[in-house]
């Protein structure tokens, strides 16, 4: 398997390729928005419902960060190659 920036190389490029045309922010979106109702569905004193859609709101958005820094770091690695 090849590797590079500590990846293996065909995830980092299909996870490219599904940011590029739109379908990872779709999916991403569609969590986020089913994590937003229950939030609004969730009665204002049951706050362990809510502090648990918190940490996945949380969770969700940091995984869209590191996706994005793969592929930054996969996309400055070609330009120096």
């Amino acid at each position: 398997m090849d590797y590079k920036i500590g990846y293996p190389i065909h995830l980092s490029e299909r996870v490219e390729e599904l940011l590029r045309e739109g379908t990872l922010d779709e999916i991403l979106s569609i969590i986020q928005n089913d994590i937003d109702k229950e939030w609004k569905s969730t009665p204002p004193g049951d706050s362990q419902a809510r502090e648990l859609l918190y940490h996945e709101s949380h969770a969700l958005n940091r995984l869209n960060l590191k996706l994005a820094i793969i592929i930054e770091s996969l996309a400055m690695s070609r330009r120096g190659d």
